[in-house]
């Protein structure tokens, strides 16, 4: 989703939460509206109505703890949320008193308040919580696009034209000079990656 949002003004809150200023006039809902899509008149009203319920935001200022602890008390005792972005965007400890108290019944969750989970507290040890080690994102579709990205991105920088570059002026001012031909990596070379002041042999085939 992190590829979708170009304005974090304009498009940090998805539809159902923008709504719950005003419906008129959020662009998302009236997008959503325009194309034949429910728009819950309030937040109070999209948490009530809901069966599933993902989040898909960043996590800015503008969004932390958004999902209050009244908000989850709000939903259906079979409802399931969701959240494969960031923890901090519901309100801590919200969401384990909010399971616990049956609203929502379910959830599935790839993020976490606190690391590793060795708490008996902690979501992994409750029956009405699916838990993902960070890779609810995943998918074929998902990681062709990003390294894809990042490929064309390393080309178009070692080739002297850098690509999506958020401070150009520093480009120019830190760039390094180019490696001889003799340094350059060809598959099946070896390449030394230092760790922890350690050479590990890696080979690039």
């Amino acid at each position: 989703m992190s590829r979708t949002f170009k304005s974090q003004q304009d498009q940090e809150l998805s539809v159902a939460l923008s709504a719950a200023q005003d419906p008129h006039q959020c662009p998302p809902a009236v997008s959503a509206s325009r194309h034949r899509y429910a728009v819950a008149p309030t937040k109070e009203a999209f948490f009530e109505e809901s069966d599933v319920l993902s989040l898909h935001m960043r996590l800015v200022e503008a969004t932390r703890g958004i999902v209050t602890a009244a908000d989850l008390a709000r939903m259906k005792p079979d409802s399931l949320l969701v959240n494969t972005s960031r923890a901090p965007l519901i309100e801590p400890g919200a969401l384990l008193t909010a399971l616990r108290a049956g609203r929502p019944g379910f959830a599935a969750v790839d993020v976490y308040e606190r690391e590793p989970l060795d708490d008996p507290n902690d979501p992994l040890h409750m029956d009405n919580v699916v838990c993902t080690p960070h890779i609810g994102y995943v998918s074929r579709d998902e990681y062709e696009l990003q390294f894809s990205d990042v490929f064309d991105q390393i080309v178009a920088y070692a080739s002297g034209k850098p690509i999506n570059v958020v401070n150009p002026g520093a480009v120019a001012v830190h760039r390094p000079p180019d490696p001889p031909a003799s340094h350059m990596w060809s598959p099946g070379s070896v390449i030394h990656v230092t760790d922890s002041g350690q050479d590990h042999p890696f080979d690039g085939a």
